[in-house]
Parts: C-alpha cells; structure tokens; sequence
C-alpha cells in the first residue's frame, strides 16, 4: 500500500513537469500562468503602496524605464523571431 502511494505521488509529479520551450530545461508547474499572473500582479500593487516610488521627473526613473523598454523589445523580438510569437500573450 505504502509503495502504492509513493508510485502515485511520483506520478503526479511528473505529470507536472514541462519543458522550457526556449531552453529545454525541464521544469516543475505547480501554478499556471493564468494564477501566477495574479498572485504577481497582485503582490506588485502590494509593493507600490508601501514602498516609496522616485517621482517620474527623477533621472533615475527615466533609465528604469528605458532599460524596461528595452527589455521588452528584446523579448518581443526574441520570441517572435524564434516561433515562439504566441507566447507573448502571457507577458504584460
């Protein structure tokens, strides 16, 4: 019986690994996109509110942003140029 439940647990396991498309890698999912998407987006507004943000005139700002900006372009060029386009939709 004890064998029965491990043979299970390993199973279900596996069954939730998933390889990277861009890598290769594999990877164990415990929570979807769709729910790490909203933990993420709701731990981030968490984070705006007590921290204190640099105002947008600040120069600093400025480079967060174009580095961001730049990022973003890389990604969307990288993904879309590598076929894998239909992942963009998981990012905002």
């Amino acid at each position: 019986m004890k064998k029965g439940l491990i043979a299970l647990a390993v199973l279900a396991l596996f069954a939730q690994c998933a390889a990277v498309p861009i890598t290769g890698r594999k990877q164990l999912k415990m929570v979807n996109v769709k729910q790490l998407q909203t933990m993420s987006f709701t731990q981030y507004s968490d984070v705006k509110s007590t921290a204190k943000l640099l105002p947008d005139s600040d120069p600093r700002t400025a480079l967060v942003k174009k580095v961001g900006a730049n990022i973003s372009s890389a990604v969307n060029r990288y993904l879309t140029n590598n076929g894998y386009k239909d992942r963009l939709s998981e990012f905002e």
